[in-house]
């Protein structure tokens, strides 16, 4: 999409459909436009105007941008605008500028480098001419660069062996990483197997646990009372002795019954005797009596069942459980023994992507840097060519007919016509039939004469003649260039493309870095993907013990469904649950002592109701029954009570080895950690030597560098000697002498100029601030950095919607950019305007010599505030 024209108030803005530059406007009219320009990323309208898309001319609307596929007003797209205030904080407070100087330093410095030794020559080479012209050359102007040659052979030698030294140094610190690998490989083995142990002896314990039998003691304490009672409340004395046998043996673990208890047994048992002796002397009023009592014991055994209902279902609700794997998976998502290092996973993630960005930005290869005017040059060309062939078209498909010819053809067609006319009449005879064939052979004379075959193409200008061969070669020619115009502008506007995807991967590159710093807190300079690569965080809480604990939980009954709580309240949760388990424990107990007295008391009335009911011949036989009944329920009660302490000594088992295998997994998980801990450093350390023996490398080669200048600059010292040994002429030893001078001279006043430039930029940098409005872009490398932070955020807006692009506008942002920078920023920004308008709002005298210089087809500079 393109912004045709705004109508701001009573100003009417026309823009360039390529790139506009709009100078001489007032603050007002300034604000209001980038607002306009600014909100059409949001789909808003607030200024009137007209806008194209696809060859479509739309008024400005809300509608028409909705229509166009941008967001609905209100919702936030791009940031069109670049402003001058926006490049110190996308490159950092004056980094161009600091970037520009630091580059311009390391340039000079090696510049100094060079004119100080070749001060140093030239000063040794004045000497040596001095010394030869006084007759007194003893060769000690030599000593000092065979003194510098020897020092630097020995430094050589030095570096040599130290660079040996490194190179084993390196060498033993790869197999020492080699080796903390394999030990780290090996410790992760141990630490998984160990979780694996751990979590086998969990399910293990499960399954111990879950077969327990957790009413067993009460069902045999159960039995035991029932066959107790049965036993007090015998009649006869023989059965009451085997019966205290019995319950001897059986009580021979219990505790004393209480006060109570044996009370009403001794009154169940007056009651039964009296009412044995009543059966001798009959009562009248008996029968009455006993089903009153009957009566009220029964109301007493519905009391006394509902009591054991409420009791029951309390003793469910308090069902406990053991609190022991709840325990063992807290203690060790709490313990803090068993941290581990890991690989930032966010580290891992920037140095893959870090990775992918670079592979493409290598895939890109070089890009070709063409001006706006190359651009703008194969356009009119392609204009060109474009009008050459229409014109050599036009030359084959109509002669040149002179003026006389015409007229005459003119003339005989309306002979034609006359005469066709009068022998077409009803009376028109053989007179008229033969005037018309001489008159139409006189027009087809003509007519071959000029080069038509009928009049109609003579009127459309269709030529059946054979053209000569230069107008065809002509023809063929413009064709030609025609086709090479378009193939030419095709591939440079192809490149567009291809730039706008580099400037994103740079900018990509830069937000990576940015990010990169971030989580390793520190710029890790050229070592940032194995900075990231062997960035280590401490992982407290791993999943396995976030799963085991919440698994724990849930196997306790705590209902969790689909949900994952954090690592933190699982554990709440869990301290909670295991201090419910606490508080209701002995409330547990409390009331299965309830109930076991409860179903002893019903079972006490009800047997009293059976004796109140029963014949008494029917007692004797129903009591052995009972008993009977009663000492097989003890059997098999004592048999659960034998399998639940199977049970338990299983699941205690079960718990020991639970415990050693927790301990073995922190303990695996400590050695892991130590491990990690001396892989990182091995890798560290190995990474330092690979350093230390590349910077002795590049020091070795600049000393090697060194001594071998130093050993030419002694042979051309020496040669200059000998050749003045050989001139017995003082006049040539005294020319040598003013060469020599001359020549240390200029080496020393070069020497000086460098060094004064040097601290000049020094100087600059130590007095740079943060504002880049008074400092001037100038070098390369500051001009690329800028250049692609503005392609990329070009890039941003290319295709965005149904309409395409969006302009791009600049707010003043170049205005710390000069001369040979700024059209070479300008001229990319033009070359890009093919797929992006550029509207540049700048008050600079060069931005706007730019766009007059590059034709008014590519852009146009415009004065809306003029009056």
């Amino acid at each position: 999409m393109r912004v045709v024209q705004f109508d701001i108030g009573d100003q009417r803005v026309e823009f360039h459909p390529y790139v506009t530059v709009l100078r001489g406007i007032d603050a007002d009219l300034r604000e209001q436009l980038v607002r306009a320009l600014g909100a059409l990323a949001s789909g808003e309208a607030v200024a009137e105007g007209m806008v194209e898309a696809h060859g479509v001319f739309l008024d400005l609307s809300e509608d028409a941008l909705a229509l166009l596929d941008l967001p609905k007003p209100g919702i936030g797209g791009l940031d069109l605008v670049v402003r001058a205030d926006q490049l110190p904080r996308a490159l950092g407070p004056s980094a161009l500028v600091q970037a520009d100087l630091e580059h311009r330093r390391d340039l000079i410095a090696a510049r100094v480098s060079a004119a100080e030794a070749e001060e140093e020559r030239a000063g040794l080479a004045l000497e040596a001419s001095q010394e030869k012209l006084q007759d007194d050359g003893d060769g000690s102007s030599l000593d000092r660069p065979r003194a510098e040659l020897e020092r630097l052979t020995e430094v050589r030698e030095q570096l040599e062996t130290r660079f040996e030294a490194a190179r084993l140094d390196h060498e033993r610190a790869q197999q020492a990483q080699e080796t903390a690998e394999e030990l780290l490989i090996q410790a992760r083995q141990q630490r998984s197997s160990a979780g694996r142990n751990a979590n086998e002896a969990t399910q293990a314990l499960e399954a111990a646990r879950v077969r327990r039998d957790p009413f067993a003691t009460l069902a045999f304490d159960a039995a035991r009372e029932r066959l107790r009672a049965l036993h007090t409340s015998q009649p006869d004395q023989p059965e009451a002795d085997e019966a205290s046998t019995t319950d001897a043996a059986v009580a021979s673990t219990d505790e004393p019954e209480s006060t109570d208890e044996a009370d009403d047994a001794d009154e169940s048992t007056d009651e039964l005797e009296s009412t044995d002796e009543g059966d001798e002397v009959e009562q009248p009023d008996q029968a009455a009596a006993d089903e009153l009592a009957v009566s009220e014991l029964t109301a007493e055994i519905d009391q006394l069942e509902l009591e054991h209902a409420e009791l029951e279902a309390a003793l469910l609700a308090l069902d406990t459980v053991d609190p022991f794997p709840v325990e063992s998976a807290l203690a060790y998502a709490t313990s803090n023994d068993s941290v581990e290092l890991v690989p930032s996973p966010d580290a891992q993630r920037v140095a893959n992507e870090w990775l992918s960005n670079e592979a493409s930005l290598a895939g890109e290869g070089s890009i070709e840097e063409l001006s706006g005017n190359v651009l703008a040059a194969a356009r009119r060309r392609l204009d060109a060519a474009r009008s050459a062939v229409f014109e050599a078209e036009r030359a084959v498909r109509v002669p040149e007919v002179d003026r006389l010819d015409i007229e005459a053809l003119e003339n005989a067609h309306e002979a034609v016509l006359v005469a066709q006319e009068r022998a077409d009449k009803r009376f028109g005879g053989e007179r008229s039939r033969l005037r018309l064939a001489e008159v139409r052979a006189a027009e087809q004379a003509i007519l071959d004469r000029v080069g038509f075959s009928t009049y109609a193409s003579f009127m459309m200008g269709t030529s059946i003649q054979h053209v000569d061969t230069e107008r065809e070669n002509h023809l063929d020619a413009a064709r030609a260039e025609l086709a090479a115009a378009e193939d030419g502008l095709a591939e440079l506007e192809l490149g567009i493309d291809a730039e706008l995807a580099h400037a994103a991967l740079l900018a990509r590159r830069r937000s990576l870095r940015d990010e990169a710093t971030r989580i390793l807190g520190r710029d890790p300079g050229d070592d940032l993907l194995w900075a990231l690569r062997h960035h280590r965080v401490e992982l407290r809480d791993d999943d396995d013990r976030t799963r085991r604990l919440r698994g724990a939980l849930q196997t306790a009954g705590v209902a969790l469904g689909d949900e994952h709580p954090p690592r933190r309240m699982l554990i709440d949760l869990a301290e909670i649950w295991l201090e419910e388990q606490r508080q209701t424990s002995a409330r547990r107990e409390e009331l299965a002592h309830q109930v076991a007295d409860v179903e002893a008391a019903i079972d006490r009335t009800r047997e009293k109701v059976r004796r109140l009911r029963d014949n008494p011949s029917d007692v004797a036989s129903r009591r052995e029954r009972e008993l009977e009944q009663a000492q097989a329920a003890l059997r098999e009660a004592e048999a659960r009570l034998q399998r639940q302490s199977l049970i338990e000594t299983e699941v205690s088992q079960r718990k020991a080895d639970l415990a050693a295998a927790i301990d073995a997994e922190q303990a695996a998980a400590v050695e892991l950690f130590a491990a990690e801990s001396t892989e990182a450093d091995a890798a560290r350390t190995e990474h330092e030597a690979a350093a230390n023996e590349e910077r002795l490398r590049l020091e070795l080669a600049e000393t090697f560098t060194a001594e071998r200048d130093a050993a030419d600059a002694l042979a051309e010292l020496s040669h200059l000697i000998e050749s003045l040994d050989s001139a017995d002429d003082r006049a040539a030893r005294e020319a040598s002498v003013r060469d020599a001078a001359a020549a240390a001279s200029a080496a020393t006043a070069s020497a000086v100029t460098i060094r004064e430039e040097r601290a000049h930029v020094d100087r600059m940098l130590d007095n740079i601030s943060g504002n880049d409005d008074a400092a001037v872009v100038a070098s390369a490398a500051a001009v690329e950095e800028l250049e692609w932070y503005l392609l990329s955020r070009l890039a941003g807006q290319r295709s965005l919607s149904y309409a395409g692009s969006l302009p791009f506008v600049l707010d003043d942002a170049l205005r710390g950019v000069r001369g040979d920078g700024l059209n070479h920023l300008l001229g990319r920004l033009e070359r890009m305007s093919s797929a992006v308008q550029v509207i540049i709002l700048s008050e600079d005298i060069e931005v706007a010599a730019w766009a007059d210089s590059i034709g008014a087809d590519r852009a146009v500079t415009l004065y809306p505030g003029a009056r």
